[in-house]
């Protein structure tokens, strides 16, 4: 393949996800663990709040010519969903507390239903010869990432027993999304909403 098709092929690509929206109050829990743990931000790539979701299916790079079938395929998959709620609770790191990559909160109430649209988009999308995930499905929210490889990491054992309420979500729709990166971080346009 020569330079300009190489160029040509990643143009017409776009990094997309399927998530579910959090709510206010999850929002604000998000933001009160930054603000009582602030050393976090030292070792910590840190979720803006705003930004903050349960990916349901990441597709990564996809075909711009492939988003039409995706989003004419996805009603048929969601058709015995219907809006629920789940619930905050907890915290956690990914993969282990003694090689943290991902800080994140857990899901209690709910994560099952969250599992089924899992299920449910990876099936759909595996008629598309999309990828299915080979991991299973781990409802969570990602709250950071670690810098640079850290074992140690500032504030991990004050966030790992950081207490809460359970914060109450209600899925009423599901979001495939085009991710965006900028100098910023990454920016989320919303591509379709796809009511439950």
């Amino acid at each position: 393949m020569n330079v300009c098709r190489i160029k040509e092929f990643w143009c017409n690509l776009k990094r997309t996800f399927f998530a579910v929206s959090i709510s206010e109050e999850t929002r604000d829990l998000l933001r009160n663990i930054s603000k009582d743990i602030p050393e976090l931000k030292n070792n910590v790539r840190l979720v803006h709040p705003e930004n903050a979701h349960i990916t349901i299916k990441f597709l990564g790079p996809t075909d711009e010519n492939l988003i039409p079938q995706i989003i004419e395929r996805i009603p048929f998959a969601l058709k015995e969903v219907k809006m629920f709620e789940f619930k905050c609770e907890g915290t956690g790191v990914f993969p282990k507390v003694s090689r943290p990559r991902v800080l994140w909160l857990g899901i209690n109430q709910g994560s099952e239903n969250l599992k089924i649209l899992s299920h449910k988009i990876n099936n759909t999308l595996g008629m598309l010869k999309i990828n299915k995930d080979k991991r299973g499905f781990t409802s969570h929210i990602t709250l950071g990432r670690i810098k640079n490889n850290r074992k140690q990491v500032e504030g991990l054992e004050k966030f790992l027993s950081y207490s809460f309420q359970p914060t109450s979500n209600i899925v009423k729709s599901l979001i495939f999304y085009e991710s965006v990166l900028t100098s910023k971080g990454a920016v989320y346009n919303p591509l379709r909403i796809f009511q439950l």
